[in-house]
């Protein structure tokens, strides 16, 4: 009996522990940052480490408390260290020269540990990818980056700084002294007090004098706000936002957020400063709180999956059939606002046959077309080319994917392709025009040969009906009888400037 008490208390102890070990490291982690310096200043790896620890030794007032707080240095491909450090100090810090972003550390959970087999990624397949590649023997493992964030504070001035964050308020707590509160709950136009609405992102919710999550937007922007967060209805239109972040939820979500919002007053509720490049020439599409409120501020971008590897709008199914319906608001069929390009294959990635590539100039032009200054661009791309700013780069990023936000009446928009398949190839192409669109492709045919890899083409886009419409989805295909390579189509009609803002 002894014995087996002994044995109780000690798992009983064991898991005690391991509990409190899990929240130890919970909570230095939660106090872990990432500073990101961008490229290294010297050659040396231990200079650059140097002068990770002259930086924190400034911060934190000796270089004892330096070689206390770091936690690791990135002295090899960038510059960039992990630290132990307040709030305040990440604030502080990311304002230091040389300081490009400042992020908190976070720990990821997996999701699956099967992915392999979701994507038919198996060892026995003669032609598969494993197979190909000798399974990975000899590759070189980068570090995949997430895309260029033009929002962020790098672009502004001489690019000291990244990654502000900016506190969240309700509209109705900042209403004006000539409005109301309910007009300042739904963000009407002149009902916020701009001296507290500066630099803050309003969450506002939709009412019945006030639907338009674009007016709601207008009006943040006009009180010098820098993001909206709407509340309303789920539904199929999804507002546009040209100047600041514009974050559709329901309202179930926003009375989560706002209810989180006043039982901690006296914390610091923060929103990322940066929007993703793409969506400044759409808008935020898809994105939605993460689930578990209020443990996480986060934005993700959710995404629903399907087996079927090419898609229509009309025959969007999962594997039992059921169409496949986008998480989170607005509440709407899964369009390629949600699922991308559609399923990853990567044993035809083998043999891709085409593909749209991208470089460091591509991206330049388009954050010169955005109006991003040439310091700021160099800072970070270290590309010193005098900017020749074009609306067109917007739409002709040499993206696999097309996207017109607002198609008054006809624009084309030019695309480059590369052959990475058999020398002489020929491809033609066929579209699946989104509906109330006329697509033309010019041209029809690309002709490659062992001189000839890359190709231009326009496709050009024309309105068929004078409406003001939603998004609506297409595909433009080149097949050359082995390769269907395939890029989605996304247009939205508008009568005019007036009615594309509302």
């Amino acid at each position: 009996m002894a014995s087996s008490s002994s044995c109780i208390f000690a798992t009983l102890f064991l898991l005690l522990v391991l509990e409190l070990s899990c929240f130890v490291l919970s909570l230095v982690s939660t106090n872990v940052y990432i500073v990101y310096m961008g490229d290294r200043p010297h050659e040396e790896p231990e200079l650059v480490q140097d002068s990770h620890h002259e930086i924190l030794s400034g911060l934190l007032g000796s270089k004892e408390a330096a070689m206390d707080s770091i936690l690791y240095s990135y002295k090899h491909g960038f510059s960039g260290f992990a630290a132990v450090l307040t709030h305040s100090q990440a604030k502080l810090i990311a304002d230091f020269p040389g300081v490009v972003r400042v992020v908190p550390n976070r720990i990821l959970s997996l999701q699956t540990t099967r992915s392999w087999d979701f994507l038919q990624v198996w060892p026995q397949l003669v032609n598969g990818i494993l197979s190909k590649s000798q399974s990975g023997v000899g590759s070189i493992i980068g570090v995949l980056d997430t895309g260029i964030w033009p929002e962020s504070e790098s672009f502004k001035g001489e690019g000291k700084h990244v990654n502000k964050f900016y506190p969240i308020v309700y509209g109705e707590d900042i209403v004006s002294h000539d409005s109301d509160e309910d007009s300042a709950r739904s963000c009407q136009s002149g009902s916020l007090n701009a001296t507290l609405a500066r630099r803050k992102v309003v969450l506002c919710f939709q009412s019945s004098t006030q639907r338009s999550a674009t007016v709601a937007t207008r009006t943040v922007q006009i009180a010098q706000g820098v993001g909206v967060i709407f509340a309303q209805i789920p539904t199929k239109d999804v507002g546009i936002s040209w100047e600041i972040p514009l974050i559709q939820v329901d309202f179930i979500i926003g009375t989560s957020l706002l209810t989180y919002m006043q039982a901690t007053r006296d914390q610091y509720h923060a929103f990322p400063s940066e929007k993703k490049a793409t969506d400044c020439a759409n808008t935020t599409k898809g994105q939605n709180y993460k689930e578990g409120w209020p443990k996480s501020l986060n934005m993700k971008i959710v995404s629903s999956y399907t087996q079927h590897h090419r898609f229509k709008e009309a025959s969007l199914n999962d594997v039992y059939g059921q169409s496949v319906v986008a998480e989170g608001a607005p509440h709407k069929k899964a369009d390629p606002f949600d699922y991308g390009g559609g399923h990853v294959n990567p044993n035809k990635a083998v043999s891709p046959g085409l593909i749209y590539d991208l470089g460091i100039a591509d991206y330049v032009r388009f954050l010169c077309s955005m109006g991003y200054n040439e310091t700021a661009i160099s800072l970070m791309s270290r590309d010193h080319k005098p900017c020749y700013k074009t609306t067109n780069r917007l739409y002709n990023l040499n993206l696999p994917s097309i996207t017109i936000p607002e198609l008054k009446q006809n624009l084309a928009v030019s695309r480059t392709v590369t052959n990475v398949g058999p020398a002489a190839s020929v491809y033609a192409a066929r579209v699946e025009a989104p509906p109330g669109i006329d697509v033309r492709v010019k041209p029809m045919i690309l002709s490659f040969n062992y001189t000839v890899k890359t190709l231009k083409f326009k496709v050009i886009f024309r309105s068929q009906l004078r409406v003001q419409g939603r998004f609506s989805f297409g595909n433009l295909f080149w097949e050359d009888g082995l390769h269907v390579v395939r890029i989605p189509l996304s247009v939205r009609t508008v009568i005019a400037d007036s009615y594309a803002e509302t």
